[in-house]
């Protein structure tokens, strides 16, 4: 067995090492394998938007040629572990445990052929719950194995989910294991490396942008005692006639984005993130957590917070231009923030990425099944709520759409806590089904 791999960059030397070492196990076939990163048009593929984000690959092997291509170098290795479930192999789960790898007893077993190109640009996964190191190493090797192109570490280091694990604080069985941020920010480098290898396209932050700005410790959904500084009061959001940490938690509050000093403070982080992080495909800026807690001062209240918001991004974008960075920006319709904006739009749509979050949405039936849209409920700032039918917050989407002109993707919620109402798994997974058939008439690109 020979395999010759023309790609000298890093997924395609992994996907090299992985062919040879699961046919190694599957019965060492005397075949040449040849491997490469190239343009499919001459393959019969079809021209694709972006090929460093639209997946393709080609897979013939038979008695005359033995050929793996991508179109980029993870779209190589999503074709290697393609070839290697064709002919036989599982990866049921996360974990060398739970892969079935077959001894083919004959060389015609190890030919097949099949050409690819992913429906969707967005297939990932965000880290949340409590998760160790090996938890989260096993599930991005996992992830090209059935497809998967990207991961979401959320926050700037995903320290609470780790602390969570290995304080075990659920979890009476298992004794507490001292864990500091400064050991979530010491492993973060290893699980930036895990998922380059693998090529995976790399989502990083979302929450903690508002309390870093306040200049506020807490991680997580943390309560911080402290108070803010003196010079940063003013840039909290005004919430019931008062500027402090909302409910105790620097995540869940809001900066008052009328404010000159904030946003020029948010642009200086992202600015900075962006020139130390440049290994971050997407990076996501979103305002606070929990709801009905935007700003509600004499210069906020008279716009909704999207607006306030498409400012501050289109600011974004004009501030990472002059720093010469291209790095593109995820922007999120959750919450408050459901209602699109009124006057603003945004002026830059190929920097951006909507993400369609309906965090109330109900799993009862699939977005396939909805009925006629629903008129966008009233707003009303900070005395919102938030609806669960299908059809109200496909509006939302739709009028964020006309505002939002870009690439986009919905990041939902079915194994958040609706699977808890199905233990077999079986409705919920014909929702996601359902979903993803249905994503492009929602004018989408995937999911995470």
């Amino acid at each position: 067995m020979q395999i010759l791999c023309h790609c000298s960059e890093a997924p395609a030397r992994f996907a090299a090492s992985e062919l040879k070492d699961y046919l190694a196990r599957m019965g060492m076939p005397a075949l040449s394998y040849e491997l490469d990163v190239c343009d499919l048009s001459d393959y019969g593929l079809p021209p694709v938007a972006d090929a460093a984000l639209d997946d393709q690959y080609y897979i013939d092997v038979n008695a005359e040629h033995q050929l793996i291509f991508g179109n980029n170098a993870r779209a190589l290795l999503l074709g290697v572990y393609r070839y290697l479930t064709r002919i036989g192999c599982r990866f049921l789960r996360p974990g060398k445990e739970f892969e079935v790898v077959p001894v083919l007893e004959c060389l015609t077993a190890f030919y097949t052929s099949e050409a690819h190109t992913a429906s969707m640009r967005h297939r990932g996964v965000c880290l949340e719950g409590a998760s160790s190191i090996e938890n989260i190493v096993e599930f991005l090797d996992w992830s090209p194995k059935v497809g998967f192109n990207s991961f979401f570490f959320q926050f700037k280091y995903p320290h609470t989910f780790l602390e969570r694990w290995y304080h075990h604080i659920y979890n009476p069985l298992l004794p507490s294991v001292h864990w500091t941020m400064e050991d979530s920010q010491r492993v973060m480098p290893y699980l930036t490396e895990a998922a380059a290898q693998r090529g995976l396209l790399q989502h990083r932050v979302g929450h903690g942008w508002t309390s870093e700005v306040l200049g506020c410790e807490a991680t997580g959904w943390d309560t911080e005692a402290a108070s803010v500084a003196p010079e940063n009061r003013a840039m909290i959001a005004e919430v019931n006639g008062k500027r402090e940490i909302f409910g105790g938690v620097p995540t869940n509050t809001n900066l008052c984005l009328s404010n000159p000093q904030a946003v020029k403070k948010f642009a200086d982080l992202v600015v900075a993130y962006a020139k130390d992080n440049p290994y971050a495909d997407y990076l996501h800026i979103w305002l606070a957590d929990a709801s009905n807690n935007s700003c509600s001062c004499e210069h906020c209240r008279d716009l909704r917070p999207s607006d306030h918001y498409v400012a501050l991004l289109n600011y974004l974008d004009q501030k990472l231009t002059q720093a010469g960075s291209s790095m593109r920006l995820v922007l999120l319709l959750y919450v408050d923030l459901l209602w699109a904006p009124e006057h603003n739009k945004i002026e830059n749509p190929d920097r951006f990425v909507l993400m369609f979050a309906p965090i109330t949405r109900t799993f009862e039936s699939s977005f396939a099944d909805h009925g006629p849209l629903q008129p966008e409920p009233e707003f009303r700032l900070n005395q919102l709520t938030f609806p669960s039918d299908l059809e109200t917050n496909l509006t939302f989407l739709k009028d964020w759409q006309k505002a939002a002109p870009c690439d986009s993707f919905v990041y939902d919620y079915p194994l958040g806590r609706a699977h808890y109402g199905d233990p077999a798994y079986v409705g919920i997974a014909r929702i996601i089904y359902r979903d993803l058939q249905y994503n492009h008439a929602l004018g989408l690109n995937g999911i995470n």
